[in-house]
């Protein structure tokens, strides 16, 4: 094999069997130093443990919030569906303490690839409801719109339902 390492004085040496200290945890945390910024992790495409976050960027308070809420769940079941042979999906459904603003302070940190939001451009395309639940189903959810983001790609647009959420992420449909 031949394999040789450098030493601090840089004198060159053979390799001798035994444990350098290369496992697991070390990569994982060299992966994390050398992709990392003052916001949080940026992982690499297929290093990410959850390729995709589902927020409700509302309150339980607000109007539609159930609505959205709704949608969100149906979003996550539509993409669970394709977990884990393309990525994981989880939702983020932390309760009225934790702000829009916290969570995506979260998502940043944790360094989820995908950030999909339920908020404004999902309330702009979907009719009003009665606040209860959803008047979409999965069927008709080709016309709302959700928000995507991936800080790693800088990228943040509304897409036109599933499909081409799916798309604009990598996944397929």
């Amino acid at each position: 094999m031949k394999a040789t390492y450098q030493a601090s004085d840089s004198s060159v040496h053979p390799i001798q069997m035994g444990c350098y200290g290369l496992g697991v945890s070390r990569l994982l945390a060299a992966l994390v130093q050398v992709n990392a910024d003052d916001r949080g992790i940026v992982w690499p495409r297929g290093m990410s443990p959850i390729s995709a976050m589902i927020m409700v960027a509302s309150a339980p308070n607000k109007p539609r919030y159930w609505e959205m809420r709704r949608a969100a769940e149906q979003l996550y079941d539509h993409m669970a569906q394709f977990a884990p042979s393309v990525g994981d999906v989880i939702m983020d459904d932390r309760d009225a303490t934790t702000s829009v603003g916290e969570r995506f302070a979260h998502a940043d940190l944790i360094g989820y690839e995908w950030v999909v939001v339920v908020g404004k451009a999902w309330a702009a395309s979907a009719k009003p409801g009665d606040g209860s639940q959803a008047t979409s189903s999965a069927n008709d959810a080709e016309e709302h719109d959700f928000e995507v983001q991936n800080r790693s790609k800088t990228v943040k647009r509304v897409v036109r339902g599933y499909a081409e959420l799916l798309k604009v992420i990598g996944w397929k449909n």
